[in-house]
């Protein structure tokens, strides 16, 4: 059986939990804080509920009995893109929270977690969702993000994207007309340094080139990519590329003639040169 509070300033809220003394729990919290909440005892309720009703955020625990629980987030999310859902689930595994990630969902709470805590991640899920046009979407030559629905629209065509996948087309659409480097991309996608030995940011940028098209992503060997978007061809864009400061390491053959090149970024590049012991080295970077 669904139950509702009826108090709150129409910040309504779908909690899909099958442990009725959770449930009661967070029905009391967030009614407290202010919200009106529904809840459903079981995943087909919360489904039909989430389908024929309007409701700001859907709260889900992946653990239900009568059906999947990242069933229910494709389901909802199939019938309303713009959905808003957070997972509540005693499942911590990475695994579990990549997958809902991938699905669109906007957070993840474990179990056992704070009521306190969880207030405060579902007002600061409100809030962002109740950003102004101007702040919600991103425009860059051609293609539009819809930084709500987490969606991306180039020309008539509205494209789904995983959520990585919109992290890093973000990234490079923020800095649209300029150069992100491998180091940028890898610390603001994925949280961590430059690893020269994976290949996970390639993946990616061929992923969202399947989708946008092969040209609205513009390789800058050695460097990294570039965004110029569908409607231009990237030899019509004038890029930005940052003169950086680097130490070199060169190894030479027997006969003293240079052979490679090895930057502080530890990338090492093939070259070719123009060497005399009377003049400057010509290093043609390839």
């Amino acid at each position: 059986m669904a139950t509702s509070t009826a108090e709150g300033p129409g910040q309504t809220i779908l909690v899909i939990e099958e442990e009725e003394r959770v449930a009661r729990l967070v029905t009391w919290a967030l009614g407290l804080a202010g919200f009106d909440v529904t809840t459903a005892a079981d995943g087909r309720q919360g489904l039909t509920l989430a389908h024929e009703r309007t409701f700001k955020l859907v709260i889900l625990d992946l653990l239900l009995r009568d059906i999947d629980g990242l069933a229910a987030v494709d389901g909802i999310r199939s019938r309303r893109p713009d959905q808003e859902i957070m997972i509540l689930s005693a499942l911590n595994d990475v695994r579990s929270k990549v997958r809902c990630l991938d699905l669109g969902v906007c957070d993840y709470i474990t179990k056992p977690f704070e009521l306190s805590e969880l207030v405060a991640r579902v007002q600061l899920r409100l809030r962002e969702r109740g950003r102004t046009d101007r702040d919600r979407f991103l425009r860059r030559n051609g293609c539009e993000l819809d930084l709500q629905r987490r969606t991306v629209t180039a020309g008539t065509e509205t494209i789904r994207l995983t959520a990585r996948e919109f992290v890093l087309l973000e990234c490079m659409m923020r800095s649209s007309g300029k150069v992100c480097t491998r180091e940028e991309l890898h610390e603001n996608v994925w949280g961590y340094t430059f690893d020269p030995s994976t290949n996970i940011l390639d993946v990616y940028v061929g992923r969202l080139r399947g989708k946008l098209g092969h040209s609205c992503i513009q390789t800058i060997r050695n460097v990294g990519y570039a965004f110029v978007g569908p409607e231009t061809s990237a030899a019509q864009h004038d890029l930005d590329i940052e003169p950086r400061a680097v130490s070199v390491d060169l190894d030479v053959d027997d006969r003293g003639q240079p052979r490679r090149l090895r930057l502080a970024s530890s990338t090492t590049y093939g070259f070719s040169t123009t060497f005399r012991q009377s003049s400057s080295l010509r290093l043609n970077i390839s």
